[in-house]
């Protein structure tokens, strides 16, 4: 009864999230979506990055309020892809993937 109750209390422990990409690059696109993850948050939401692909793709997935959103797709194109664009030279896109 103990166990069970601790369970529904903590949830399931967490697996550490593997972003798959440079890590140079991650840590870059990590550093632009720190200083926009306030305003995510506020919101109740939050964008995670999964993926850096060579050709300059970012991928993220969205949680919290922005997870079926219609606002989240406009967000990340008329507000985050223009940070990751001035900021990082190899950027070439950015896509929400479930």
């Amino acid at each position: 009864m103990i166990q069970a109750l601790l369970k529904r209390l903590l949830g399931r422990p967490k697996t550490p999230r593997v972003v798959r990409g440079d890590p140079d690059r991650i840590q870059q696109v990590e550093a632009v979506l720190k200083s926009v993850r306030p305003s995510l948050k506020a919101d109740g939401g939050d964008l995670r990055l999964l993926a850096v692909e060579d050709n300059g793709a970012v991928l993220l997935s969205a949680h919290g309020s922005c997870k079926g959103c219609g606002a989240a797709l406009l967000t990340v194109q008329g507000g985050i892809a223009p940070k990751l664009r001035e900021r990082l030279e190899w950027f070439k896109s950015v896509r929400v993937v479930e």
